[in-house]
């Protein structure tokens, strides 16, 4: 078991970035970290999560220090956990649908800070999906093969590198 610590800015602040590679200091609550790498200081989130008779820990970035305080961080990193159990609970009913993960990704992307831009694209490639929105994200997995004629018929409509982006997009919230 790692030794945790209380993460307070003091304590973030005084931390000197690594020469090579990365360190973990884990905070007192379990589901926070923070990476310190060559020049940046990151809040990482992590839970684990069971799917089909398999546990795997999922991490995610819910922002860099100085940009956000360790108390920001924790609250942001609790809730992505809490949605985190909550979309694999959905997962495992199979009632998670493509709209659904896109909405919630969206939402994840405002709250890490990504510009306004690139909000906008994500939207535009969901906006392109029309198709399988109401889907559940189980009911795409199952039939792959619908993904390369959802390409085609893309890139027919939109030209292939929108078709492209689309996918991208939903590797991003699958």
């Amino acid at each position: 078991m790692s030794h945790r610590v209380e993460l307070t800015k003091e304590l973030v602040d005084s931390i000197e970035f690594e020469s090579k590679g990365q360190r973990r200091v884990y905070d007192k609550s379990p589901e926070l970290f923070l990476l310190i790498g060559k020049t940046k200081k990151s809040y990482m989130a992590q839970t684990v999560i069971g799917e089909n008779g398999k546990r795997r820990t999922v991490k995610r970035c819910v922002g860099w220090h100085p940009d956000i305080s360790p108390r920001e961080a924790r609250k942001r990193a609790r809730k992505w956990t809490a949605e985190q159990q909550q979309k694999g609970a959905a997962r495992r009913r199979g009632r998670l649908r493509m709209r659904e993960a896109a909405d919630r990704y969206l939402d994840f992307l405002g709250e890490v800070g990504r510009s306004k831009l690139t909000i906008e694209s994500y939207r535009y490639a969901f906006a392109r999906l029309d198709g399988v929105m109401g889907q559940t994200l189980a009911s795409l997995s199952e039939r792959p093969r619908a993904m390369v004629d959802l390409h085609k018929e893309l890139a027919e409509r939109h030209g292939p590198v929108a078709a492209l982006h689309s996918l991208k997009a939903v590797r991003a919230v699958y």
